[in-house]
């Protein structure tokens, strides 16, 4: 949690709040009254699934009238100018997603530029096959949240950002590696995991998608994939590879 504070005192940008979602996780007063002096915090308590536990935020969000959300967990910490980079960028797109650094069980220092080139635009396609919008490196612009409901399931980043590109938002990608992202073996929607477990999370994203959004298959269709087909991906864990 320090690392993840200390980073936020150093933005060159601190023009912004810390809206803090404790997920169960204890008393927090302790910790966050020592940075209250310098940064702008406010915690409020949620409890329940993952997906409750972002509804809270989201809620929160529009009740203090924020424009513009950059996401973030405890266990990262971000370079100096992460906010003022993305407030930039979203000027002009309703999504940011910018690189990270990998530290814990696995270091490298850039990770997803080595595939996807800098402000380029990502479009709804390059998500159906992988996961590489997270709560670790995206900003939004607030009103893209609207009326979303998140469906209680694994990957809650990859369904949020799945129905958000399926709606229109627009989403550019930033190969600096502003977030320092903390890679562990129990992340569920770990980068670099077990095929197994990259496989189960596939499963259940593909199954929620279905269920709940009709307008995502819609979009593969577009792409010449048919329904039928989708069916035969869901069930095989083996379909995609990076």
């Amino acid at each position: 949690m320090d690392g993840f504070f200390e980073s936020l005192m150093n933005q060159t940008d601190q023009d912004f709040d810390i809206l803090v979602v404790n997920d169960s996780c204890g008393s927090l007063e302790a910790q966050l009254e020592r940075y209250r002096k310098t940064l702008r915090i406010h915690e409020l308590q949620a409890t329940g699934s993952l997906a409750n536990v972002r509804q809270v935020g989201f809620e929160e969000i529009f009740a203090r009238g924020y424009k513009q959300v950059v996401f973030g967990d405890f266990d990262d910490c971000f370079m100096p100018d992460r906010v003022a980079k993305v407030r930039m960028l979203l000027r002009d797109f309703d999504i940011i997603v910018n690189d990270v650094s990998l530290f814990g069980d696995r270091e490298d220092e850039i990770y997803f530029s080595r595939r996807i080139k800098d402000r380029s635009q990502i479009c709804l396609e390059e998500i159906f096959t992988k996961n590489f919008m997270g709560f670790s490196n995206t900003a939004v612009r607030a009103e893209c949240l609207k009326d979303i409901i998140l469906a209680d399931t694994i990957a809650v980043d990859w369904y949020l950002f799945s129905r958000l590109l399926a709606r229109g938002a627009r989403a550019v990608f930033c190969a600096e590696p502003l977030t320092n992202y903390r890679q562990h073996a129990d992340n569920m929607a770990t980068f670099v995991g077990d095929k197994s477990k990259r496989a189960e999370v596939k499963l259940v994203h593909y199954q929620s998608l279905k269920r709940d959004c009709p307008e995502l298959i819609s979009a593969i269709d577009r792409l010449g994939k048919r329904t039928d087909e989708l069916e035969v991906v869901v069930t095989n864990p083996f379909w995609w590879e990076d």
